[in-house]
């Protein structure tokens, strides 16, 4: 495209209220964690300049930030982490993942119409259960947008507080209410921590067995809390839940076709 239609591609920028050096750094803010390295090669520019990769992602982004960071991370090669761990861990990532290169890039305060502070602040204010609040945690570090994660979050509270009203009246029956057994029908909690599973990123400097064995006991242990909390874990069939997926559900990653087509920078 021309000077002028790249110009119109400007990065986002914050305010200049918002500017760091005016207020406390909030070491808590996402962030995506980009692979430039997997970005050219999937783009099919290996050998394109690698500055030039990001600021077409950025250019690309700038648009509908939300929107466009979602397909990001089917693509395989994003991320999330925070301001506070993202440099160790960009560092850790480059260190094993030999010849790859890794950037941060920063959410802006406003995308889409969107407050992206309010909806983080969605996602990691305490919802007075320990159940509801370890889940969030886990939804907070899985690579998804962050649009979704608050989205998600405020289901899971609404799930939680129809659970808890049921689970009051029951009172000191033991019958599962509705007469359903977890065993009959799936659990729309662990449809989520399939899910969730699946989009939790390795942290570079653990082993994959270390991974899986730490997801199974998170598991569990949710699983646990969560129906000593609530009496049941809720069948799937009594939620529809926008953004839960079929149980044969099988996400896109960097081996399927390309998510997003970002234009390649001139040679």
């Amino acid at each position: 495209g021309s000077d002028a239609e790249e110009e119109a591609y400007a990065p986002p920028r914050a305010p200049p209220e918002a500017g760091e050096a005016d207020e406390p750094c909030d070491w808590d803010e996402p962030v995506l964690l980009l692979d430039l390295s997997e970005a050219a090669r999937q783009l099919g520019a290996a050998h394109v300049d690698l500055n030039a990769v990001r600021e077409q992602l950025l250019q690309t982004l700038s648009g509908a930030f939300l929107s466009r960071s979602a397909e990001l991370f089917c693509s395989g090669y994003c991320r999330h982490s925070t301001r506070e761990r993202c440099a160790a861990e960009r560092e850790a990532l480059e260190l094993t993942a030999q010849g790859s290169v890794f950037t941060v890039i920063h959410y802006p305060r406003e995308a889409e119409g969107a407050d992206v502070d309010a909806l983080w602040a969605a996602v990691r204010a305490p919802s007075g259960w320990e159940a509801v609040d370890e889940l969030k945690e886990l939804i907070a570090d899985v690579s998804r947008d962050v649009r979704w994660k608050s989205e998600m979050c405020v289901e899971i509270e609404a799930l939680a507080a129809k659970e808890a009203t049921a689970f009051e009246q029951v009172g000191d029956d033991d019958s599962t209410p509705s007469g359903e057994s977890p065993s009959e029908a799936p659990s729309v909690i662990d449809l989520l921590l399939d899910m969730l599973s699946r989009d939790l990123p390795r942290a570079p400097t653990t082993p994959l067995a270390d991974h899986v064995f730490e997801l199974a006991e998170r598991r569990r242990c949710l699983r646990r809390l969560w129906q000593a909390t609530f009496g049941r874990l809720p069948p799937a069939s009594q939620l529809a839940l926008k953004h839960m997926p079929r149980a044969d559900f099988q996400p896109v990653r960097s081996n399927g076709p390309k998510r997003m087509l970002v234009p390649l920078p001139p040679r």
